[in-house]
């Protein structure tokens, strides 16, 4: 029991020693393993900043959006408006928001707009946020335009029939599909002898966050082709694969830089473990001769390194988060450095601290492989 105790105590003073007299080859471990730790921080700083903006982007509603479009002509325009599907209940475990609307075949009048689309509701979409009517009432029509009138007042003239309008903003999704500067908006059974003679169906479509836009699209696309529909989509389909693409870019470039410093630390701790050995050879021959176990002087060699490299990574975290903040609070720094700084100087996310600690820990465990060459060797190669 007492060996248990007194041999790594011996060792424990013999390595204080050796580091009082020789402080360059700790100073070296715990150096070398700071500076790469800051600029692997560094980098998976800028790495996260860039991630979470492009987090926000792939979150955003009109990158997410899929949108449909479908001309019916006159032939199928009275069969589709009275026996037609409705498609919210087939993409319902799908869409987070579905939005149908029909244009007529001709253009309105407003206020203060000319020839502007006519769209005609059914059930009013939920973006539009239509005032509800009490049952029997009639349905109001709706401007939407980018500027509403501020009391809210106005009319929509269909050929040369006026009649009174709600003015509204206009819906992000809406404004989103339409360059027009406003859009008219009438209850479907006002235009429906329009509408038989053909129109446009649009689908404004928001697929669930955990729904694949790429996927739903897919879906949508072979619905319609089982119908026997021609319906042209478009989405960011592309526009999010290359952001994702980005992403998994990001996580091999993480992946590089800690193979990287895995293969600077086995060299340069290698390097100096071997010249540590050398010094140290005679002693640890000694102590072999006494009874000591090999696995004493190989685990007392890996804590000792480990506790130098992992005392560099933490100081290297600590720098960056004090000293940057202390940048950012004492010094006058530009707007668009200033949100990557603050990115940066967060702190790392534990996917980083993981890869780190894996590089670390393995050029620790590599960096030890002249110790246990040396320590395979006879005592009485050392001894005299």
């Amino acid at each position: 029991m007492m060996s248990l105790i007194s041999i790594p105590a011996y060792l424990f003073k013999n390595t204080l020693q050796r580091w009082l007299e020789n402080p360059a080859s700790p100073l070296t471990k715990a150096v070398i393993t700071f500076l790469f730790a800051v600029l692997a921080l560094l980098i998976f700083g800028v790495f996260q900043h860039f991630e979470s903006q492009i987090t926000t982007q792939l979150k955003r509603d009109d990158l997410r959006i899929i949108k449909t479009q479908e001309q019916i002509y006159s032939g199928n325009a009275q069969r589709r408006l009275h026996n037609g599907t409705d498609e919210s209940y087939i993409w319902k475990d799908y869409t987070e928001s579905f939005n149908s609307f029909l244009q007529a075949p001709l253009l309105a009048d407003t206020l203060r707009y000319k020839n502007i689309p006519l769209l005609s509701y059914d059930t009013p979409p939920p973006f539009a946020k239509i005032p509800q009517t009490e049952p029997g009432e009639p349905r109001p029509f709706i401007v939407f335009s980018k500027h509403p009138i501020k009391y809210g007042s106005d009319y929509i003239k269909i050929q040369e029939t006026k009649i009174p309008a709600i003015s509204l903003p206009y819906p992000p999704l809406l404004r989103a599909h339409y360059n027009s500067p406003a859009v008219a908006m009438v209850p479907s059974e006002i235009i429906e002898p329009l509408l038989e003679r053909g129109f446009a169906q649009f689908q404004i479509i928001l697929p669930k966050e955990n729904t694949s836009t790429a996927e739903l699209e897919t879906l949508i696309k072979t619905h319609a082709h089982a119908e026997g529909r021609r319906i042209h989509v478009t989405s960011s389909v592309e526009v999010l694969n290359k952001l994702q693409e980005f992403l998994n870019n990001q996580k091999s470039a993480r992946l590089i830089i800690g193979a990287v410093i895995t293969a600077i630390l086995s060299l340069t701790l290698g390097s100096l473990s071997l010249l540590e050995f050398r010094q140290e050879q005679y002693l640890f021959a000694l102590l072999r001769s006494f009874g000591v176990r090999k696995s004493y002087l190989f685990i007392h060699y890996l804590l000792e390194t480990a506790t130098l490299t992992y005392s560099g990574l933490w100081l290297a975290s600590y720098s960056i988060t004090h000293f940057i903040p202390f940048m950012l609070q004492h010094y006058d720094i530009d707007p668009k450095a200033y949100s990557l700084l603050k990115s940066i100087a967060a702190t790392p996310v534990a996917e980083d601290y993981k890869t780190l600690l894996t590089a670390i820990t393995l050029g620790v465990i590599i960096s030890s492989i002249p110790v246990v060459l040396g320590l395979r060797k006879q005592t009485g190669l050392f001894l005299p």
